[in-house]
């Protein structure tokens, strides 16, 4: 009868270990991925506003440096 209380025990403390630590897990993934996140949009933000100075620079040297393609404009 001991034996089976003190093997209760220890599965239901296995199990809350094994739930927190997912837990625990899951937030520290989903953190990380809030900070990437946030660091995309700022990178994604400063080459917004490098395309706007250049679309006041004329158009050619961009041509010739990477081709036509990245000058036309989306439709």
């Amino acid at each position: 009868m001991l034996t089976a209380v003190a093997g209760l025990a220890a599965g239901a403390m296995s199990m809350a270990t094994g739930d927190y630590v997912s837990v625990s897990s899951q937030a520290d993934t989903e953190k990380s991925a809030l900070v990437q996140e946030q660091a995309e949009q700022s990178a994604l933000s400063r080459f917004a506003g490098f395309l706007g100075a250049a679309r006041r620079i004329p158009a050619a040297p961009l041509v010739w440096r990477f081709g036509y393609s990245v000058c036309r404009r989306a439709t």
